[in-house]
Formats: structure tokens, C-alpha cells, sequence
């Protein structure tokens, strides 16, 4: 199909030679729209699986945010066993001191707060190993 066009009186002949090429003045030009096509579908793929790696790094983080807190609570935990075992261990001192005149309630308080301790204690290993299992 051939076209001819005249701005300000200057003839330039152009001619459709298929759907991507065209003739002008008898150079032959070729549409890229194909390649451009291909480029932007790469870009879109591109660009979707960015989001993707931006949503994963987005979960990992909130997952070692979630690590760092149960750590922190770890740490009272353990801060709080220790001043237990301290204070058992001056009620001890104490009641040696005393020359023996603990009474059996002061036998069973002893026993009932070394119970404690020990439910802590596996309380807190129970959660360092939930926590280490959930560490890759």
C-alpha cells in the first residue's frame, strides 16, 4: 500500500511493506514493537517478582523480630530464677544460722519454692528449644 504525502508542497513517499515494516522515500524502516513487547513483559516479571523479595525479606524480619522479643522475655525469665535461687539460698543460710530450728513449715515453704524454680527452668528450656527449632 503506498501513501504520499505532501507538507509544504515537499512529496514524501511511503510506502506499508507488512505490519512491521514501512518504506519512506525508499528506505526501509522495521517496527520494534515486538522486542519492545518482550522487554516490557520482562520488566513486569521484573518488577512482580521484586514484590515478592521484598514481602519475604518483609516476613524473615518480622520473624527475627519475633526471635529478638522471645529472647528478651528469655532473659527476664532467667533474671528472675536467678533471684529466686538467691533468696532460696539466704533463707537457707538463715535458717542454718538459726542452729537448726526450722520448723516444718519452713521446710515446706523451702520445698514449695524449689518446685517453682524447677517449673520455671523447664518452662524456660521448653521455649529455647521452641525458639531454636524455629532458628534456620
Amino acid at each position: 500500500m503506498g501513501l504520499s504525502i505532501s507538507p509544504k508542497k515537499r512529496k514524501v513517499d511511503v510506502t506499508f511493506l507488512d505490519e512491521n515494516s514501512v518504506s519512506i522515500r525508499g528506505r526501509k524502516y522495521h517496527s520494534h514493537e515486538h522486542e519492545l513487547q518482550e522487554i516490557r513483559n520482562a520488566l513486569s516479571l521484573i518488577l512482580k517478582n521484586q514484590k515478592k523479595i521484598m514481602a519475604t525479606v518483609a516476613e524473615i524480619k518480622a520473624k527475627l523480630d519475633a526471635q529478638s522479643t522471645a529472647l528478651d522475655s528469655i532473659g527476664t525469665s532467667v533474671t528472675g530464677v536467678q533471684g529466686d535461687v538467691k533468696s532460696l539460698k539466704q533463707q537457707i543460710a538463715d535458717l542454718q544460722a538459726a542452729g537448726g530450728g526450722a520448723t516444718a513449715a519452713d521446710i515446706d515453704s523451702l520445698a514449695t519454692a524449689v518446685d517453682g524454680i524447677g517449673t520455671k527452668i523447664d518452662a524456660i528450656g521448653a521455649t529455647t528449644a521452641a525458639l531454636d527449632a524455629e532458628t534456620p
